[in-house]
């Protein structure tokens, strides 16, 4: 992946992040977030669960077993 589509990459991730913390505060069902802020489901969905994946990926690996 080159320099440039990381940081578009890295970019909308964080306004992904910025939206899914907005759905958070707003006390609202997905599903009436999303209709309300022309978002499908199936894009916050995908992006939560990058977002949660790229949070697993930056934690130190403390356990050995």
């Amino acid at each position: 992946m080159g320099q440039v589509t990381q940081i578009k990459t890295q970019l909308r991730l964080e306004d992904w992040k910025q939206l899914i913390s907005e759905y958070q505060a707003s006390g609202m069902s997905v599903c009436s977030w999303c209709k309300e802020n022309n978002v499908s489901e199936a894009s916050y969905y995908h992006y939560l669960k990058r977002l949660r994946q790229q949070a697993i990926n930056s934690l130190p690996c403390a356990l050995t077993l």
